[in-house]
């Protein structure tokens, strides 16, 4: 492989994995070329890019208030999370019929594809609602982020799916049980959570 064509396939792999249009572009591609590889780059899925909140549920741990109008350290708690979300994640989701609760904060919403369907319905939802193969899934109380922990998840996702692996989640475990939220999870999952839902009189956990 020459070295024009080397230099093009990574400005694609690159511009793919999250969708963005690199500021800096390799010094032996042509301008022609360079203009061709960003619109392909536009239109094509990425890898990651989308994040995804849920905010449904009835907030029975949070004694009758609101949980999403809750404060954290002097701040709204949706607000933290979106500022935290932004570092890696240029695409912000929240699962949720109420949209007047995310004005301003920088969300797109989308309403539960079966309402008070639990967790497992909120994430296909968020599936169908990404724009990026995997998604990166956090609940509306959850105040940290570690944007080291989605780079390890990523990197982990890279490797597994350069040795030929078809990784559809990456998550926290702690001996036979995983952590659903501040995870990742493939696009390829949605018919298998459809089945799921649609196999039981009421929706399983995401466990």
């Amino acid at each position: 492989m020459d070295s024009e064509m080397q230099a093009s396939m990574n400005y694609i792999n690159n511009g793919l994995r999250h969708r963005v249009k690199l500021i800096r572009h390799p010094s032996c591609l042509g301008d022609g070329i360079r203009s061709i590889l960003d619109a392909m780059i536009e239109d094509a899925r990425p890898t990651f890019g989308t994040a995804c909140v849920l905010a449904g549920g009835r907030g029975r741990r949070m004694e009758g208030r609101d949980k999403l109008y809750i404060e954290f350290a002097g701040q709204r708690l949706l607000a933290r999370i979106a500022a935290s979300l932004q570092a890696r994640f240029g695409d912000l989701v929240a699962i949720s019929s109420r949209t007047d609760a995310f004005e301003g904060l920088g969300y797109r919403v989308a309403p539960d594809e079966l309402p008070d369907g639990g967790p497992l319905v909120g994430l296909l939802t968020a599936l169908k609602a990404s724009t990026s193969d995997w998604v990166y899934l956090v609940a509306c109380d959850m105040p940290f982020f570690s944007a080291a922990w989605v780079d390890r998840l990523m990197t982990g996702i890279d490797q597994s799916v350069a040795g030929g692996g078809h990784p559809v989640a990456a998550a926290a475990r702690s001996g036979p049980f995983f952590e659903p939220f501040h995870a990742f999870y493939h696009a390829s999952l949605v018919p298998h959570i459809e089945a799921a839902i649609g196999a039981g009189t009421r929706p399983p956990s995401t466990q």
